[in-house]
């Protein structure tokens, strides 16, 4: 049986304007040189500056993390791909004009990854669960049925 808390309808982005959506749209439209519109909302694109990306990985695992917790896993892996992308164009550039702020950035990105980690666990372990309360109910219905 379900818990009061799975019982919950989810809510959906439609209904969440606070969340961001991140990553790589479809339909997205430029409006000027470093902004993009998504969801009605103007959002750099990272016109090449490294605090413009760290701060683009930040808002993309926060979006990541808001999106898991209202149970919106499909968006939630769409940030995180997302961020992972940024990330890895961070670490790329062995020139960057600050490291220890680059550092001290990544350090909250994982920082805040182990909290999603965590969630998403947390949510297999809830699914593992499900699956298995499902699979004895059907055994038990199969027996009764053979019993009758």
């Amino acid at each position: 049986m379900p818990s009061p808390a799975s019982r919950r309808p989810k809510a959906t982005v439609a209904e969440r304007p606070d969340l961001p959506v991140g990553g790589p749209t479809p339909g997205r439209k430029e409006v000027d040189s470093g902004t993009a519109v998504r969801g009605g909302v103007a959002a750099p694109t990272g016109g090449g500056e490294d605090d413009d990306l760290l701060a683009q990985a930040i808002a993309q695992i926060q979006a990541a993390l808001a999106h898991a917790r209202a149970g919106e896993w499909e968006q939630a892996g769409v940030c995180d791909s997302h961020c992972r992308a940024v990330v890895e164009s961070l670490i790329a550039d062995p020139n960057h004009p600050d490291p220890a702020g680059l550092a001290e950035g990544l350090t909250h990105v994982r920082a805040q990854y182990r909290e999603l980690l965590s969630l998403a666990e947390a949510e297999r372990d809830r699914l593992a669960d499900s699956m298995r309360q499902s699979v004895r109910a059907k055994a038990g219905a199969l027996a009764y049925e053979e019993n009758r």
